[in-house]
């Protein structure tokens, strides 16, 4: 792989880098499709390039394990408090069980 290939990859590599720490992982599918174009072209590629690519990759794999992590705790964050609204109780001033219900504007109104 020609020295102008292992650039247009890192390029690549840091274009996904930038994504991800912008929390930007929409558009990291658009990426994926070039990466593997890019990735199939892989021929000879010297031990110096191998590595760079390796730092790379390994650099942005990291910054992809968080984001699943990230993305993952958000949404088990979201379960619970969907879980707590659906179980909790509330009363009014008499003491009898009231109903909750959300108005369009996201605030609860009680009755």
């Amino acid at each position: 792989m020609g020295s102008r290939r292992i650039d247009g990859f890192l390029a690549l590599l840091e274009e996904e880098r930038s994504l991800l720490l912008r929390g930007d992982l929409q558009a990291l599918g658009d990426l994926a499709s070039q990466k593997e174009a890019l990735t199939e072209t892989l021929e000879q590629v010297s031990s110096a390039d191998l590595g760079r690519l390796s730092r790379a990759l390994d650099r942005n794999k990291s910054l992809l394990a968080a984001a699943q992590s990230g993305v993952a705790t958000v949404l088990e964050t979201l379960r619970a408090q969907k879980q707590a609204r659906r179980s909790l109780s509330t009363y009014d001033r008499a003491g009898r069980p009231a109903t909750i219900a959300r108005t369009s504007g996201g605030t609860e109104r009680r009755f």
